[in-house]
């Protein structure tokens, strides 16, 4: 690839730190010793600060899929990283033929904006061309080297850029998170990793600005993200080590801001080395948060199972199944038998497509449709239920209208029947409905039919649940997560945005994270394509003294 002669400072840089907690970020540029982010305080004192909504707060999975095309979940689909096929009746690895989103830096880049995007996660290949202006490349999009999702295997466009970047600086080791049965020692080596992935992220940052000219500057670390999974504090491990270990468990989430922070100090510093660095507004991101695991995900399908069948067990430990708790086989039997750490590790080291064949093999639900009026999906965070809808469903039972309407009533207040057993307080939050939350999207029908969200409260202090008409449902493993997940999602975010005429130390609420594409457009002069929910936030657009967008955003908490 023929380098770039121009080496100017980009007009906008947007740095992401993914999933990075609002609470620990603040607490981190508050503080001047361990876990400290003195160039994110650095940035937060030249510029405007604020907390921002999430699409998170709704479906764990969109706030990137809503930050590449603009759109909330009920416009774009996205709400688990796995799918469900209605006609299979099946779940479905994640891919480029099911979510047929278009990045919107592309249409930047045909229009004439040269951009340059570096490992935003969940993206996949463009076709040949897509970020061709009058028959030239006018950009640069590498993905899937050093995020937390692996949907595809790492590419660039061009795609030499991708062999020169790992020339400079290698591959990363990163595979799949580790999840099950962890013990300290494996949670350690996978902050390892995470720390070394921050290191060669930050390394590619400062290297491509270096070589790369462009208008927009993108780069997504991916440590805080994975970090906040795995290493939040020592709940989700079976063994906790030795007293050291169990110690450096805990303190490293704040040991993988601050490794991130050093890296976007050192992005920071290369763009004011180049010519023109001091005009370039830059934004530092997080499109949601982290905090405990309080997720009850795994106790939906027993929920779920007595709740269709009016049925009351007086005890009873956690169930995996759900209404269709059918048969599970000798190859399942067999699996199951392996720790799901180790199970993990193995599945990591097989071929992409490999790995997502499997994923559609192990989730095949094989349930008697005949008999099945609804089926608890698979998830981490949020619960989701689908309605064995007729017409919908391959075996539908339920007919549209008035039974189903009447089925999704009578599970949303089964389920707001259970409560913590030793507080008396409610379990599930709320139960939304897509159609509601998305009136007007045009993709809301792929969402399943109820969401459920739980009560705030971290698992690990849970013992069980009960109901007065349903009974009681224990929680497997008292004190500790199941999964290894020790920590999980909320839909809260944070920016900061620093540059010529925006206000030093100042800052900002009422925010939300479908704000953000439309006010990248503004910053970069250019028009919002219709379409595109939220709005753009003048205060944080340097140097422009235009009016607001009348746009608001759709589906908000």
């Amino acid at each position: 690839m023929a380098e770039t002669t121009l080496k100017r400072a980009p007009r906008l840089a947007v740095v992401f730190l993914d999933a990075a907690d609002a609470s620990l970020t603040e607490a981190g540029m508050a503080s001047s010793g361990e876990g400290g982010m003195p160039n994110l305080k650095r940035l937060r004192e030249r510029g405007v600060y604020g907390r921002i909504g999430s699409v998170a707060a709704q479906v764990n999975a969109a706030p990137w899929p809503s930050f590449m095309t603009g759109k909330d979940p009920g416009d774009h689909g996205v709400w688990n990283y796995v799918g469900w096929d209605p006609e299979k009746l099946n779940h479905r690895a994640c891919g480029p033929e099911h979510e047929d989103y278009e990045p919107w830096w592309r249409g930047l880049c045909r229009a004439g904006c040269r951009c340059v995007v570096l490992d935003v996660p969940r993206t996949y290949p463009p076709e040949a061309g897509a970020l061709d202006f009058e028959g030239q490349p006018n950009g640069v999009e590498m993905s899937a080297w050093g995020s937390h999702y692996k949907l595809t295997n790492p590419y660039s466009e061009p795609a030499d850029f991708l062999k020169w970047l790992e020339g400079e600086v290698g591959r990363p080791d990163w595979g799949n998170e580790p999840g099950g049965e962890l013990t300290a020692d494996m949670v350690l080596k996978e902050k390892a990793r995470v720390l070394k992935v921050i290191e060669m992220q930050g390394e590619a940052g400062v290297r491509t600005l270096g070589r790369e000219a462009c208008e927009l500057f993108v780069l997504a670390f991916s440590g805080p993200h994975r970090a906040g999974h795995v290493v939040w504090d020592d709940t989700g491990l079976a063994d906790k080590g030795t007293p050291q270990q169990q110690d450096e468990v805990n303190r490293s989430i704040r040991e993988v801001y601050a490794a991130t922070d050093r890296e976007l100090g050192r992005v920071l510093d290369r763009l004011a080395e180049l010519p023109g660095g001091d005009e370039t507004v830059v934004w530092a991101v997080s499109l949601h948060g982290m905090t405990r695991n309080e997720s009850l995900a795994q106790l939906l399908p027993e929920m779920l199972d007595r709740v269709l069948h009016d049925k009351k067990v007086e005890p009873t430990p956690a169930g995996e199944g759900g209404e269709a708790k059918a048969k599970k086989g000798l190859l399942k039997t067999v699996r199951e038998m392996v720790p799901e750490s180790a199970r993990s590790a193995v599945k990591d080291r097989l071929p992409l497509s490999l790995q997502n064949w499997l994923t559609r093999f192990w989730r095949k639900t094989n349930v008697d449709w005949s008999q099945t009026q609804a089926l608890a999906l698979l998830d981490d965070l949020q619960g989701f239920v689908q309605i064995n809808l007729k017409g919908r469903e391959a075996k539908g039972i339920v007919e549209p209208g008035e039974e189903y309407e009447a089925l999704c009533v009578k599970i949303t207040q089964g389920l707001k029947t259970f409560v913590f057993s030793d507080t008396g307080e409610p379990a599930v939050r709320a139960v939304d409905r897509p159609g509601e939350l998305y009136p007007n999207g045009t993709k809301a029908g792929i969402i399943p039919d109820l969401i459920v969200q739980w009560a705030h409260r971290p698992v690990v202090s849970v013992e069980s649940i009960v109901s007065e008409r349903y009974g009681r449902i224990d929680w497997p493993t008292p004190g500790r997560v199941t999964d290894g997940r020790s920590g999980h999602h909320v839909g809260e975010g944070w920016w900061v945005a620093a540059g010529p005429g925006l206000e030093a130390g100042g800052s900002h609420t009422g925010l939300h994270g479908l704000d953000v594409v439309p006010t990248l457009y503004r910053q970069l002069g250019r028009d919002v394509p219709e379409g595109i929910a939220g709005e753009v936030r003048d205060e944080l657009v340097s140097g422009t003294t235009v009016e607001k967008s009348e746009a608001s955003p759709v589906g908000v908490a």
